[in-house]
């Protein structure tokens, strides 16, 4: 019975700290509803990989802005890929934690991640 009870607490512990270090959250200011048209594209970790990778970089989403609309492309909770270097499992606290990030970048976030 105990082991049961400490399971789901290890799987959330793993997956926040799986999110956070693959994701870095963006500064308050950018940390809100965007205010134009989204559109969202929801594929394989795999796809993702392939499709927001510039210049032989790799990514876990992207966002794309433009004359007043924004795309975000986010990879589907449950899927895999390897990503540098290691396998990458997309889980309900990874997918959020880039929503939130790509959401920021829509609303004008740099690319170079400032932090104010």
């Amino acid at each position: 019975m105990r082991l049961r009870a400490v399971a789901p607490i290890l799987i959330a512990s793993i997956a926040t700290a799986q999110s956070s270090n693959l994701v870095m959250p963006p500064p308050a200011r950018y940390d809100h509803i965007y205010s134009g048209e989204l559109v969202v594209r929801r594929v394989p970790l795999d796809d993702v990989i392939w499709y927001c990778g510039a210049k032989g970089t790799q990514h876990l989403a992207c966002a794309r802005i433009k004359d007043g609309w924004c795309r975000i492309t986010v990879p589907i909770v449950g899927s895999s890929a390897h990503y540098r270097g290691r396998m990458v499992t997309v889980t309900p606290s990874l997918y959020r934690a880039l929503w939130q990030h790509e959401r920021a970048h829509c609303n004008g976030w740099p690319a170079t991640h400032p932090r104010a």
